[in-house]
């Protein structure tokens, strides 16, 4: 096809230019630097009146001829005409420097003397890109004689604007990068017989040159038009059918990482086009994104109360608890002091009671010390009969307390 052949020509020339011009670039940038050290009559090099011209230009060629080269690999990436005019005036501008070292190249060599084996490569290289530079010049410049790059320039349906402007349609109507606004475009669903017109038109002359099928197929379609038919419904190559889970899957994970990038996405599907990757994906997960967005943040939120209400009962209980064990102890210390106060009671009772005699007194510091050992002399009988019936026996009770007064200092003793 038309297109496709001056594309697959000029880019292996530009890569090649490309290559030739850094070559050209490093041996003139040594040549120079040893050429101004005043080393011309070194073996490795020589050279006569017109090598340092020669050399100037070469580096000329050489800077200008990379940077045209960039430019000119955005032009064959895109190829349309609106990139046209930058890579066609630079890469005619790089020639003219090349041209211009080539005849101070052959200068050099028709003065002849000796000249070292890095200042014949150089001659050889500039030599050879002069000519494969004016091809590559003159594949970029076949548009402006044809409509391989779509409307505009010599297309018969434009005209050129007063005053340098912008080419634009006869109708009034400015140039779109895609297709031309004008009354009686065919409008709404396709037919099968536009369809047939559309496909044949691309066999024969090929994809991007949607423009001219209203001329050379006589559709009633813009150009954006025919582009979106084919691209999204025409195309041999599409894949038909529903999104498979394994595609769905992709889509999932290339989306979380380029975004709404639909024809960066496209790329990894084969066979499938960014427009159906994006209905794809709204109709099927961006209302359920919300949805599950919405659930997430009420879920948090019965989740953060629930949790709320816990920690409130927990807090509650653990109050309850220690007011529990607060009243147990208050209830343990009451009763202590009870019991405290009776003895004391009990005890002040039973001093007034018999605190007639020092035997009397000694008997009862025994009865309330816990901690003194009765004697081993002093039975309970005795204790607790000498203690009750004190009057009746009172003979006995002498008599005990005879043989058991050396011990009784010793438990008063310890008593107090």
């Amino acid at each position: 096809m038309a297109l496709t052949v001056g594309r697959n020509m000029a880019a292996p020339l530009l890569f090649l230019n490309l290559i030739m011009y850094i070559l050209i670039v490093g041996f003139a940038s040594w040549c120079l630097n040893r050429f101004i050290n005043g080393q011309t009559n070194n073996p490795g090099f020589g050279g006569n009146g017109a090598t340092m011209f020669f050399l100037i230009f070469s580096i000329l060629a050489g800077v200008v001829g990379v940077t045209s080269k960039l430019a000119g690999a955005l032009h064959i990436r895109a190829w349309r005409s609106d990139s046209l005019a930058a890579a066609a005036s630079s890469s005619l501008v790089t020639w003219a420097i090349t041209a211009l070292a080539f005849g101070l190249a052959c200068k050099e060599i028709h003065i002849g003397g000796y000249r070292g084996w890095r200042l014949k490569v150089l001659e050889a290289f500039v030599i050879i890109v002069t000519l494969t530079q004016l091809i590559h010049v003159l594949l970029l410049h076949a548009g402006i004689f044809n409509s391989s790059y779509g409307p505009g320039y010599r297309d018969t349906d434009y005209g050129v604007g007063s005053a340098g402007t912008d080419p634009v349609h006869k109708g009034g109507v400015g140039h779109l990068s895609w297709g031309i606004i004008e009354e009686g475009w065919r409008k709404g669903p396709w037919t099968a017989e536009e369809d047939k017109l559309l496909i044949e038109y691309v066999r024969l002359h090929g994809e991007g040159r949607w423009n001219s099928v209203a001329r050379f197929a006589g559709l009633k379609r813009n150009g954006k038009s025919c582009r979106l038919r084919w691209v999204n419904y025409l195309r041999p190559d599409l894949k038909r059918g529903q999104i498979t889970q394994h595609e769905e899957n992709i889509i999932l994970e290339l989306h979380a990482r380029w975004g709404n990038r639909w024809s960066t996405i496209a790329r990894s599907l084969p066979g499938r086009t960014d427009n159906e990757i994006k209905n794809y994906w709204r109709t099927h997960f961006k209302k359920k994104g919300k949805a599950a967005l919405e659930h997430s943040e009420k879920s948090k939120t019965r989740l953060l109360r629930r949790q709320q209400l816990q920690l409130q009962k927990q807090q509650l209980q653990q109050q309850l608890q220690q007011q529990q064990e607060d009243q147990f102890e208050m209830k343990k210390i009451m009763s202590l002091l009870d019991e405290s106060e009776h003895r004391a009671q009990v005890r002040q009772e039973m001093v007034s009671m018999y605190s007639n005699s020092s035997e009397e007194q000694c008997l009862l510091s025994f009865m309330f010390n816990s901690d003194a050992s009765a004697p081993e002399t002093l039975n309970d009988e005795i204790l607790w009969g000498g203690l009750w019936n004190l009057d009746d026996n009172h003979a006995n009770m002498d008599a005990t307390f005879a043989t058991s007064k050396p011990s009784f200092p010793c438990l008063l003793t310890s008593s107090y």
